[in-house]
């Protein structure tokens, strides 16, 4: 499985973005990308509706927020064919559009630069090595790991925060045995053992100031 997930061309390669520029079209091109994957859609449906998103000239936040929710519904969303959820998607990409303007002056490069939270390296290979030998490699999907591909992607690695060594789960009496980092309007954490404060500290930032 492995072998064959290496031989597959990345979603990024078939849309024709080249993350390898490191520039800030690249990025917003490929964020788009993963907003549109992320609904209960076809990928054929999600690859056509970027291509959509392109055809039309939206590539950059100011001219998709300058297009507004009607013409994103009719026609960008019709015409790839992401019509169950084109409202609902629409909103969510106007509304990230607006926070990556407003906190990030537009620009991805800015949030590449927060400190995070994944899956850290001990945690993943200590549930690979718990479980080998009646799951297989179902905890190695990948070669490598979470931690080792964040740590890569960040603008600096120390800003991967892998905080402490944790085997409980939190639980809404217990946040404290959760883990997150913030970093201005970005919040992260590890595992599902998270979730709680995660969840809370999620819904305090929503609050009005």
């Amino acid at each position: 499985m492995r072998r064959t997930l290496e031989r597959s061309p990345l979603y990024s390669e078939e849309l024709g973005i080249d993350l390898a520029k490191q520039s800030d079209a690249e990025y917003f091109r490929w964020f788009l990308a993963s907003l549109l994957f992320g609904a209960r859609i076809s990928e054929t449906t999600a690859k056509n509706t970027y291509r959509s998103f392109i055809r039309h000239g939206l590539t950059n936040p100011k001219r998709i927020l300058k297009a507004g929710w009607d013409f994103l519904v009719y026609p960008v969303m019709r015409e790839g064919g992401y019509v169950r959820y084109d409202g609902r998607k629409s909103t969510q990409v106007l509304r990230n559009c607006e926070v990556l303007i407003a906190d990030y002056g537009g620009r991805l490069s800015r949030l590449h630069d927060a400190a995070r939270a994944a899956l850290t390296k001990l945690m993943e290979l200590t549930a690979w090595a718990l479980t080998c030998l009646y799951l297989g490699d179902y905890y190695r999907t990948y070669p490598t790991t979470v931690e080792d591909e964040v740590r890569a992607a960040l603008a600096a690695p120390e800003h991967f925060v892998r905080g402490p060594i944790s085997v409980v789960r939190d639980s809404p009496s217990n946040l404290a045995a959760g883990f997150t980092v913030r970093d201005g309007n970005y919040l992260s954490a590890r595992w599902p053992g998270d979730a709680h404060r995660f969840a809370n500290e999620f819904a305090l930032m929503l609050e009005p100031n």
